[in-house]
């Protein structure tokens, strides 16, 4: 009976503890595992990783979880505190959902100096009976250290170096942080808080202050700068710094004006270039349009220019017949600035019966040859007589049909200055090919009056400079004209006179008073076109005009 009675006492302390368990479960207290079934062939493994990318005051740890068998984990992380042994309660947590594998987190605020501690956790639910319950599983303990920070560095802008695109700013390093500077400069973007991955202009290293220009902004946009060092700790950058860059610089082209069959004049001027200092500036020209700077087809004026000042410069070496394209161009220390484009239609060739071929020039509505005419035929194939009156004048002074000749009877002459012919020659209207004419007095008119005027334009007829002209020339040539000074022939005279002195055309206008008499343009020393009648026996220049279509 004893025997018996102990084992049905025994039967009722084991069902008394069960059921205290029980109730034990169903309160949630989970400070301990009381399970009461071994969870068998079941492990957790949590690591520590080790503090790494440590930059300024901040480094990265994480936990590695690996699960073997159905344990149930709700959420891996760490716990870090200046505490050794920190906990889930002690210390400053970051966690995820994660249930096994790898999880890095940045601990940032980490105070300099301060050694930390950190562990790994995983959250396990236990089964308690018929319940479950939290559990939590450290890993290993990590500590760390920061001794270094990062630089500290500032910006301020530099006013004198700085243009419509590009901006000068002062990038000082204030403190390295007892750590090696491993680069320094200053990055920038649109928008606020620039970083290095932006765009950046680098510095030197091992200096207290680094001046350094961004160039090439975006005209009329507000950019962002910030000054930036970078050591092993991580990367500093000051406060943000804005600029708004100026209108981009507006150029102009001139109209091209004195147009001949290869050549032509123009030139420009820039606006607003804000102080920029111009490197090179001039006109290029093409067959094709936008003509670029980089082209060989272009003119470079080597004179110092500034704002709002108009250059003029030649367009060169072109061929007759052909639409060109043109605009000037101002280089400066960033870019090229282009100004309009504009176009025009090169003039052709004039060649006579002879097969001389003369360069032309556009003057206002009028189309002038830059050469006197050198023909010997009329345009109907007859020869107009040569004569040298420094052998016989006879035939020149009591002429009544035309004759030419060469000055001084030097044929070598004829080239340059061309033929010297009498008046009568000019009355046959067989001289000029078809579709061109001996000027008129009113052509000579119509052009001094383009020009200013008859008292100002003999300077812009005649060719510059002392080749040629040997008396006190004040020519310009800007009309493109080139009158050279061919002299004439004056049989009442003996012969000839005024080489490189003077020059007189004839028009095919004749006096209304003086029979023997025709009106003539002259031009010699002084800036006046003179426009009288004088004989009609002497030699004189010819040139021809006509008309812009």
């Amino acid at each position: 009976m004893k025997t018996i009675r102990l084992a049905f006492q025994n039967k009722y302390i084991f069902l008394f503890v069960f059921a205290f368990i029980i109730m034990i479960a169903g309160t949630g207290l989970n400070s301990c595992d009381l399970s009461i079934f071994p969870e068998e062939d079941k492990e957790i493994h949590v690591t520590t990783l080790e503090a790494d990318s440590i930059q300024g005051l901040s480094a990265i740890s994480g936990v590695t979880v690996t699960v073997e068998g159905d344990i149930k984990v709700t959420a891996i992380g760490i716990c870090y505190s200046y505490f050794s042994n920190p906990t889930v309660e002690t210390g400053v947590v970051h966690s995820t959902n994660k249930s096994s594998g790898t999880y890095s987190v940045r601990m940032n605020s980490i105070a300099r100096g301060s050694t930390y501690y950190v562990r790994a956790f995983a959250v396990i639910k236990k089964k308690l009976g018929f319940s479950y319950y939290d559990h939590i599983e450290y890993g290993n303990q990590i500590s760390f250290k920061i001794d270094k920070d990062i630089p500290k560095v500032s910006i301020s802008e530099v006013y004198e170096n700085s243009s419509y695109r590009s901006r000068a700013w002062d990038v000082t390093l204030e403190s390295d942080e007892g750590d090696q500077v491993l680069e320094i400069g200053v990055c920038w973007g649109l928008t606020d808080n620039p970083t290095v991955d932006q765009k950046k202009v680098t510095g030197q290293l091992g200096v207290y202050r680094n001046i350094l220009t961004v160039n090439n902004l975006p005209p009329s946009t507000t950019c962002y700068f910030r000054a930036y060092a970078i050591n092993s700790t991580g990367i500093a950058y000051s406060r943000s710094k804005t600029y708004t860059t100026f209108k981009r610089p507006v150029a102009t082209t001139t109209d091209a004006y004195g147009f001949r069959n290869a050549s032509a004049v123009s030139g420009g001027k820039i606006d607003a270039s804000r102080g920029l200092r111009i490197i090179a500036h001039g006109l290029c020209w093409d067959l094709n349009p936008n003509p670029d700077a980089k082209l060989v087809s272009k003119t470079i004026v080597n004179k110092t220019i500034t704002d709002n000042t108009l250059f003029e410069a030649s367009i060169s070496n072109l061929t007759p017949e052909k639409r060109y394209f043109y605009r000037s161009f101002f280089i400066n220390e960033l870019d090229t600035i282009y100004g309009d484009e504009k176009t025009f239609l090169t003039m052709p060739q004039l060649t006579d019966i002879d097969g001389n071929v003369y360069d032309l020039v556009q003057i206002g509505t009028q189309i002038w040859t830059v050469q006197n005419l050198r023909v010997s035929h009329y345009n109907d194939g007859t020869e107009i007589p040569l004569e040298r009156l420094n052998i016989d004048s006879y035939n020149w002074r009591f002429a009544v049909s035309g004759l030419r000749c060469a000055y001084d009877d030097q044929d070598q002459n004829v080239q340059k200055f061309g033929y010297l012919y009498n008046w009568f020659t000019v009355e046959t209207g067989k001289l000029a090919p078809p579709g061109w004419r001996v000027p008129t007095l009113a052509d000579f008119e119509k052009l001094a009056n383009y020009l200013g005027g008859v008292n100002i334009a003999g300077d812009k007829l005649k060719e510059s400079g002392t080749v040629n002209w040997k008396n006190n020339n004040n020519g310009t040539n800007s009309s493109g004209f080139t009158a050279l000074p061919g002299g004439a022939a004056s049989p009442d005279n003996g012969g000839y006179e005024y080489m490189y002195s003077q020059t007189a055309f004839w028009t095919s206008t004749p006096s209304t008073t003086v029979p023997e008499f025709t009106n003539t343009a002259s031009l010699s020393s002084g800036s006046k076109l003179s426009l009288f009648e004088g004989r009609k026996l002497w030699g004189r220049s010819v040139r021809l005009v006509k008309d812009v279509n």
